[in-house]
């Protein structure tokens, strides 16, 4: 039976997905026999799947089309053709693998690794989001970033902006602007810690505990500091009147005292 394969090579030039069940056709183009096949069945790795991108000729690539194939393996069957194995360079080259590093690469830039970490004892993954301009150059990244090193174990989300959210080795959730000036870090030996120029609440605060029934609302400033000026003045005219005949006129406080509606404190 085996003297009835032969092996062929080509390269993929079309694929459809067909059919209620989305099964992957492709037409292939064989090299040895300068002939095609159509709408062949393309096996792959279960829950893996992939429409290869059509083939861009020699001279007539771009740096978001650049010039190549998928190129496969098959093996003839009679008048059958099964292919085996595939080839994509073009997928290639958006990646540069480390030794035992496996993942998934898109024709965008972005890719899936799972790698070493840095201690050979675990696996890191990252899951990379890719913009490029119109050379082929990524311009601009988000990725999700799992290190598992002993000491740098992480859990990283970057936007392609800047900003963050880090789970940290020592047990901070920290959420970062693009410059990391202003950042909201929870959990670790410090509690909470806020820290930026400008911090603006917009809802109702509630200092010292966390039922609102508890506290009362907290003075304004400026209005109690004003009212406190005066009454001191007031103050001081009354005890400096208490040895003059006749008295001299006491003018009373006129500035209310204000209480915050949305802060309170216990």
């Amino acid at each position: 039976m085996l003297t009835d394969l032969a092996i062929a090579f080509g390269r993929i030039i079309a694929t459809e997905a067909r059919g209620a069940l989305k099964s992957i056709l492709g037409n292939l183009e064989l090299l040895e026999q300068d002939d095609s096949s159509s709408d062949e069945p393309l096996y792959f790795v279960p829950g893996y799947y992939c429409r290869p991108m059509p083939p861009v000729e020699e001279g007539s690539g771009s740096g978001l089309d650049p010039e190549g194939a998928c190129e496969v393996v098959a093996v003839r069957v009679g008048d059958e053709v099964v292919p085996l194995a595939y080839r994509d360079l073009r997928l290639n080259s958006q990646v540069n693998p480390d030794e035992g590093e496996l993942g998934l690469a898109h024709y965008g830039g972005g890719f899936i690794s799972l790698k070493w970490n840095a201690d050979t004892d675990g696996t890191n993954i990252m899951i990379y989001a890719s913009r490029k301009d119109s050379s082929g150059m990524v311009v601009k990244a988000s990725s999700i970033s799992l290190d598992s090193a002993d000491g740098n174990q992480h859990v990283s989300i970057m936007h392609e902006k800047g900003q963050s959210i880090t789970l940290t080795e020592d047990e901070q959730v920290v959420i970062a602007n693009k410059d990391g000036d202003a950042y909201l870090a929870v959990g670790g030996s410090d509690g909470v810690v806020v820290n930026s120029e400008k911090i603006a609440a917009a809802g109702a605060v509630m200092l010292g505990d966390k039922d609102p029934t508890s506290g009362e609302f907290v003075m304004l400033s400026a209005q109690l500091l004003a009212w406190i000026t005066e009454a001191n003045t007031a103050f001081a005219a009354i005890a400096a009147a208490a040895t003059l005949n006749p008295n001299p006129t006491i003018t009373a406080p006129t500035s209310v005292p204000v209480a915050a509606t949305k802060v309170k404190a216990k």
